[in-house]
C-alpha cells in the first residue's frame, strides 16, 4: 500500500470526527481580524477542519505582522469569493489565498470564481493539494508546496490555457499532515505574502 493510500485510509478512519466540536471555527480568531489598509489573506483548512491546525497558526502569525488574515473551513470558499470580489472592486487591494489539503483545492476554486469577475489574485499558496488542478488566468503567482506523500501521487498544479503567471513547486520534506505546520514553510509563505502586500501596485490614475 502506498503512503498516499495510507493517508486516504487515515482520513476515512477519522470520519467519525465530523460531528466533533473541534470542527467549529475559532470565534476569537475571527474577532481579532481588523480591516487591512494593504491587503487580505484568506486561509482554508483541509478535511473536517481538524487536520490543518498549521493553517490556524499561520493566520495568527500573519495577524501578528499586521496582515488581515483568517482561517476557515474549505467549504466556505464560495462566500469568501463573493466577499473578496466586492472588496477588490471597492479598494483594489491585493488578495492572497492559502490552503492545505482540501483547503488547497478550495483556494484554486476560489481563484477561479474570482476570475469570472476579472478579480486578480496576487498570490496563491497551496500546501499539498489533493487532486490535479489548473490555475485560472487571474492568478499572478502560485507557491505549490508538495509533501512526500504528494510526490508519490502524481498530482500536478498547472496553469489554465490563458494563465501567464508563475508556478513555483516546492518539494517539502514532510508528510501530508505536517506540511502545513512546519515553521520553515510558514516563514517562506509569510515572506512572500508580505512582499506582495507591502509592494502592492497602486491603481492607475485616470484623467
Amino acid at each position: 500500500m502506498t503512503s498516499v493510500r495510507a493517508t486516504a485510509l487515515a482520513i476515512a478512519a477519522l470520519m467519525f470526527l465530523a460531528n466533533s466540536p473541534l470542527l467549529t471555527s475559532d470565534p476569537a480568531a475571527a474577532a481579532s481580524v481588523t480591516p487591512s489598509a494593504v491587503g487580505v489573506a484568506y486561509l482554508f483548512r483541509g478535511g473536517f477542519n481538524v487536520f490543518s491546525i498549521g493553517v490556524d497558526v499561520l493566520a495568527a502569525k500573519l495577524r501578528a505582522r499586521g496582515v488581515e488574515a483568517r482561517s476557515e473551513g474549505h467549504a466556505d470558499w464560495p462566500e469568501r469569493a463573493t466577499e473578496a470580489a466586492a472588496r477588490y472592486a471597492a479598494t483594489q487591494l491585493p488578495i492572497v489565498i492559502v490552503g492545505h489539503s482540501f483547503g488547497a483545492n478550495a483556494a484554486v476554486l476560489m481563484a477561479a470564481k474570482l476570475n469570472e469577475s476579472r478579480t486578480p489574485v496576487a498570490l496563491l499558496i497551496l500546501y499539498d493539494i489533493v487532486s490535479s488542478m489548473k490555475v485560472s488566468a487571474n492568478v499572478r503567482h502560485v507557491m505549490d508546496f508538495v509533501s512526500t506523500d504528494g510526490r508519490t501521487a502524481g498530482i500536478t498544479v498547472t496553469g489554465d490555457r490563458d494563465f501567464t503567471g508563475r508556478i513555483d513547486r516546492i518539494d517539502a520534506p514532510h508528510g501530508h499532515f505536517t506540511v502545513d505546520k512546519d515553521p520553515r514553510n510558514h516563514d517562506i509563505s509569510i515572506a512572500a505574502i508580505l512582499k506582495v502586500i507591502h509592494a502592492r501596485e497602486l491603481p492607475a490614475k485616470t484623467d
